[in-house]
Formats: C-alpha cells, structure tokens, sequence
C-alpha cells in the first residue's frame, strides 16, 4: 500500500484536470518512491492519463491560424506537461504508452513557442523510432528549428535583431533565450543519435536532400558537447552513416572509377560543398580517436578510399598550383641550398572526382582550410594505418607511398607541418610492415631530395644504397 501523499491517477480530480490536483501530483513526483508507485498502475491507465493531459492542452489548438491564449491557460499547460515529463522521467512503464498518437500530440504541441521547453523535455522521454514515420517527422521538424535559432544567435550576437526600441539587455535576453532553445535541441538530437542506430539511415532515406548540412550540423555540435566533457555517446550506425554523407559529398564531383569518361565540371556552389567536406573530415578526426569508435572506421576499407580519394584531389590541385606559378628570385634564394624537386600528375587525376575537385579547390581561394584538409587526411592516414596491416596494404597498393613523399615537398607558400605529418604518416604505413618498405624501396624515384632520408628510414626500417647498374640510389631493407 502506497502512502496516502500519492495521488491516484485516477481520480475524479486528476480526469477533470483539476489544478490543485496536478500542483500536489508535481510535487509529489521528486519523492524516491515515486516511479514504483506511477508503475503499479495498468498500462491502460497510464495512457489515459498522458492522453487526457495532451487532449486539455490541445483543446483549443489550431494549426492553420494564430490564437490567443491566456496567460491563465499557458500557466495550465505549462503544469499539465510538467507533470507529465516528471512522471515519465520517474516510470518506464508510463514511457512505454507513447504511441503515434504521443508522438503526433508533441509535434503539434513543439509550434507553440511558449511551452516549447516542455515539450523538448516530453520528446526526450516519450518519443521513440517504434512509433514510426510520425518520429522522424518530429526530428525533422526539429532540425527546422534548429536552422531558426542557429540563425537567430548569429543575428543577435552580430546585433541584427535588435530594434529600434529595443535596448541592449533585451537582445542579450534574447540571445540566453536562443541559446536555452538550442541546448534542449541539442538534447533531443543526443538521444535521437544515441538511442537510436538506424537514425540518420532512416532521415537519410525519408527526409529532403537539402536537410543533409543542418543533420552534418547537428552531428558536429553533438561531438563538439561531448568533446567539452559532457557524456555524449553515438550508436554505432550513426557514427558509420557519417561517412555516407561524406561519401555523398565527394560524388558531387563526380564519380571514383578510374578511367571513366570524365564529366563535365559544371561549377556548383565550391565554397557550400568543399566547406562540407572540411567539416566531415574533422568530424571524423575526431570519432576516430575515440577507442569505442575505432573498430567502426578500421575493419574495412571503406574510410582509408573516401580519404585516398580527397588527398589525391588535393595533390591534383597541388600540381595545377605547381604548373601555373613561377617562383620568385626571393623564393629562389630562400630553397637555393635545398634539393631541387619537381611535381608530377599522379594517374588518379584520370578519376572524374579527383580531376573535379582539384579544378574546384584551384578556384575556391581559401587556401588555409585546404592546407588543414590536406593535414587532416594526412593525420587519418597515420591513424588508420596504425598496425592494421589490411589498410596498409590497400594504402601500399594504391601509390599512396610515392604520394606521401609528394606531400613532403617543402615550397614558399606551403605550410611546413605538412611535411611533419606526411612524415608520420609514412612511418605508420610502412614500419613493420614488409611489403610496403619494399614498394618504398623499389621507387623509381629515389626520394632523397625530399625527405630528410637517412633519420627517417632508419625508423622505417630501411636504409639508402648505391646502385652502381643505374647510378641511382635505391631503398632496401636493413637485415635482420
């Protein structure tokens, strides 16, 4: 027998809606014992009483028009949901009663900017993907909102939204107000991309194309909150459906089959699809050094391609920058102790894709970001090749040594940290692993003009010699 300080849901009270009732029942609902108690009654009831609190608080709910509403009744509905999200907090069994039709309330109930609150705390303990298309529906109206008070924080921050009567703590209330709003946003999509493994491959496959950047959006701010110590996890679905949107974003530029017929660049939107790109990259730097995600992007060979195939775009985009300019005297006199080197195309430029980007980079103008997309795909290189002899191999057979040494050339407008991580990525692909220091022993390039050869191949295992057939310097493996 419970005690008489809880309330029974069943109650004549509790069904007229009374609000004393309901302010007693909120009180009630922060006392220990409180889940037992709401889960000892039958599931029937549990969902009369959710679908009587949605029923009074959409009563007077009209989709297609702007209605009033007392202040009186927002303070009614405020307490009815309150009650109703403190109760599901407390009983998995009151949890379990969302259906579509929960599922249809909430998202009625989400354009009612004044009870908006309630209502993200209500779709985080209620809404769930057994409910059908009606969930998705509800997150991708919530990435409609996520779009609008992103929009709004960067106008309020910039002070575009302040009127001409409005004084400057308005705005900065406004601006706490947005960023509140953002937060439960930020909240749902956590549980949604957590909870749920086939989210995004559902949202992918029902919701508009042109939602795929506020989803990249969202994804980076999630990992963005988990990265400042919030405990923030990914199902594994998730964080493998990252790299279906990059995938989608580099077949923007064509396609990854060599010796295809070469499509034509029609000159889409650079800076919207190669910004993608940047931010995908990062985003999978940074799933990557996690330990539990690890093993999503190092099983098979699907991460190692999509990379391989933007850092040959870059080096492709390298070559052209390399053809077109003439170094300077001062440039000249700056490497003149250096050994000279020189910058070939690389048989990938014959991949539509490659070819595209590169003539998309070449015209993008933000030089600094593709020198950091280049670092990044040299960091994820070094990353996966970490004693994984299967994406060495690929890596091996598919040139990337002699593009590795390409990436260690040194000019005067190329950031030198390159070199740095060309040079560690190298040492992953080719220390302990035989047949990689073999195909870097058989260049026909000898690459001593370079790198800085004798330290570095010593770590690599291998060590310089003269060929005295060919008059040329050949890489082999120091016995053992």
């Amino acid at each position: 027998m419970y005690e008489a300080k809880f309330l029974d849901i069943t109650d004549q009270r509790a069904k007229e809606l009374d609000i004393e009732w309901f302010e007693s029942f909120r009180r009630c609902t922060v006392l220990s014992a409180f889940g037992s108690y709401m889960d000892s009654f039958e599931v029937k009831q549990l969902r009369s009483f959710m679908r009587s609190i949605f029923e009074a608080i959409l009563k007077n709910y009209k989709d297609d028009a702007d209605f009033e509403i007392s202040a009186e009744e927002k303070k009614r509905s405020k307490l009815l949901m309150q009650c109703l999200v403190n109760a599901g907090n407390c009983s998995e069994n009151l949890r379990s009663c969302a259906d579509e039709y929960s599922e249809d309330c909430l998202r009625r109930l989400l354009k009612l900017d004044w009870l908006q609150s309630e209502t993200f705390a209500a779709m985080i303990n209620f809404s769930k993907p057994e409910n059908g298309e009606i969930y998705y529906q509800l997150a991708f109206e919530c990435g409609i909102l996520w779009n609008q008070v992103c929009s709004d924080i960067k106008r309020l921050e910039n002070n575009e939204m302040v009127s001409e009567n409005g004084s400057e703590s308005q705005n900065c209330d406004a601006l706490a107000k947005a960023y509140d709003k953002r937060s439960w946003l930020l909240a749902v999509f956590a549980k949604y991309l957590e909870f749920n493994d086939n989210f995004l491959t559902v949202c992918g496959e029902i919701i508009e194309p042109s939602s795929t950047d506020t989803f990249i959006d969202i994804i980076d701010t999630v990992i963005e909150f988990g990265k400042n110590g919030c405990n923030v996890k990914l199902a594994a679905g998730n964080v493998r459906y990252v790299l279906i949107f990059l995938e989608k974003a580099l077949r923007k530029f064509g396609t990854f089959e060599k010796d295809s017929k070469m499509e034509e660049y029609k000159g889409m939107n650079n800076f919207n699809s190669i910004f993608r790109i940047h931010v995908l990259l990062e985003m999978i730097l940074e799933l990557v050094s996690v330990k539990e995600y690890q093993s999503i992007f190092k099983t098979d060979l699907t991460t190692a391609k999509l990379i391989l195939h933007i850092i040959e775009g870059i080096l492709h985009y390298d070559f052209i920058k390399y053809q077109s300019e003439t170094c300077s005297s001062k440039s000249q006199e700056k490497f003149s102790d250096r050994p000279g080197f020189k910058l070939l195309p690389r048989s990938a430029a014959n991949i539509g894709y490659v070819y595209n980007l590169a003539i998309a980079l070449s015209t993008f103008g933000n030089v600094k970001l593709i020198e950091t997309m280049k670092l990044s795909c040299l960091e994820l290189i070094g990353i996966l090749c970490h004693e994984n002899d299967m994406i060495r191999e690929y890596f091996g057979a598919n040139d990337s040594i002699s593009l590795l040494l390409n990436c260690m050339c040194i000019r005067d407008d190329h950031n030198p940290t390159g070199r740095l991580y060309a040079i560690s990525a190298l040492r992953h692909l080719v220390l302990g692993y035989s047949p990689n220091q073999l195909r870097l022993a058989q260049l026909s390039e000898e690459p001593s003009a370079i790198i800085e050869r004798d330290g570095l191949l010593r770590e690599l295992g291998l060590c310089a010699v003269y060929d005295q057939e060919t008059k040329k310097i050949r890489l082999k493996p120091v016995p053992r």
